[in-house]
């Protein structure tokens, strides 16, 4: 199974899990919200991966659906996400076409005549 790192505590605070087993330890001792069907599936499946020796990587996808389900982030499937966003915090006007940010709002309109139509 590909290792995950969960933030499961507090935000920024993350756990790591190698194994099935670290994972249902999450699920049934300090997930937030086990009323969610998610959590259910995300369960059953890694009992299922530990128990019949099934892909543990089925049990990991079900993991980090469960995951988004409450708001966590996992570590590395969500480091992209992560970055981008820190990023765009960082840098508010990024991302925004000229005309949405504003900075064209007030230019007119031209035409654009190619070199080798121009007049003589």
């Amino acid at each position: 199974m590909q290792p995950l790192e969960v933030e499961i505590n507090a935000p920024g605070q993350y756990a790591s899990a190698e194994a099935v087993e670290e994972m249902i330890k999450f699920l049934t001792s300090q997930w937030p919200d086990k009323s969610k069907p998610a959590f259910h599936s995300a369960l059953a499946r890694s009992i299922d991966a530990m128990v019949f020796a099934i892909d543990p990587q089925a049990a990991r996808a079900a993991f980090v659906v469960v995951a988004h389900a409450v708001g966590m982030h996992v570590l590395p499937d969500d480091f992209d996400e992560m970055r981008k966003a820190s990023w765009k915090k960082r840098n508010p006007a990024a991302g925004r076409s000229g005309v949405e940010g504003g900075h064209l709002k007030h230019m007119k309109p031209t035409t654009i005549i190619a070199h080798d139509n121009l007049p003589n």
